[in-house]
Parts: structure tokens; C-alpha cells; sequence
């Protein structure tokens, strides 16, 4: 997108006073990535990116990224799976990553198509929300339980 004067207030007035909870914007001078600015977006940081956008040098073209940001997985909760798969490997008598590998073909699975023909793939965990990985995690905890599982003290 090549912002003009009154495409720049047009973005101020309309597009950034509605946005969503949390966002990424990114700006790049069309001449290349060394003006480029990543800046998370929220309501309390608002008025200073106004002042980012209004400052931009109008003599170089600008493309403007704006994508939401999703909360992806926390490393307590990558850390506390692991210490799961770990405490289940122990009980059925397996290593932590083929756990893993269990797991996720149990309930990370999904169908898709490849040049026409239909595959299954599985999620990676690193692509989870904290809210699916919450969910994930009680999914697995739900079926080691279903063998007799409990976790360690």
C-alpha cells in the first residue's frame, strides 16, 4: 500500500481507531527493509504509533502490514507438557518423544488435500494457542488418566 498524505489520515481516522485487541504492524520504505519498524499495537501505545505514522517521510513509498496477533503458547506451558509427556513416558514405560509423537497423532490430527489427493497431518504444538494448548494438555492428561496414570508427588 503507498500511503499519501490524506491516505495517512484516512488510516488514523478510520482503520487504527477500530482495531483489535493486540496487532503487528509492520513498515517498510519500498526501497527496502532498513526503515522497517515492528511495533505490537495495543489500546495503551496507541497514540504512539499515531505518532510513527505521521512521521513517516512521504518522498519514499511505504507498504503497511497490520496482521492480529494471536497468543501462541507460553514457554510454561511448553515447559510444564514436556514434564506431562515425561511423567506419562515413565508409566507406560516409553521415551518422552514418542509420547509426543502419540499425542499429537491422538489430537492434533486433521485432514487435508495435496495436489487432490487426501493426507492427514498433525499439528505442531508450537503452532497452539495458549487456550488449544490448555486444551491439548487436558486432552492428554484425560487419556493417560484412562490407563491409570496420575501425575508423580
Amino acid at each position: 500500500m503507498i500511503l499519501s498524505k490524506s491516505a495517512k489520515n484516512y488510516l488514523v481516522k478510520t482503520l487504527f481507531i477500530r482495531l483489535l485487541p493486540k496487532m503487528v504492524l509492520l513498515l517498510k520504505a519500498k526501497d527496502g527493509m532498513t526503515n522497517m519498524i515492528r511495533f505490537v499495537l495495543t489500546k495503551y501505545n496507541l497514540e504512539n504509533f499515531l505518532g510513527k505514522i505521521k512521521s513517516l517521510d512521504l518522498s519514499k513509498r511505504w507498504r503497511v502490514n497490520v496482521t492480529e496477533e494471536k497468543a501462541v503458547r507460553s514457554l510454561e506451558q511448553n515447559e510444564r507438557l514436556w514434564s506431562l509427556y515425561g511423567s506419562i513416558a515413565n508409566y507406560i514405560g516409553e521415551d518422552p518423544s514418542t509420547v509426543h509423537e502419540l499425542m499429537g497423532y491422538k489430537f492434533l490430527r486433521y485432514q487435508t488435500e495435496i495436489a487432490g489427493n487426501p493426507v492427514e497431518l498433525v499439528k505442531s504444538t508450537t503452532k497452539l494457542s495458549t487456550k488449544e494448548m490448555t486444551e491439548y494438555q487436558e486432552n492428554c492428561e484425560r487419556w493417560a488418566s484412562s490407563l491409570g496414570w496420575s501425575w508423580e508427588l
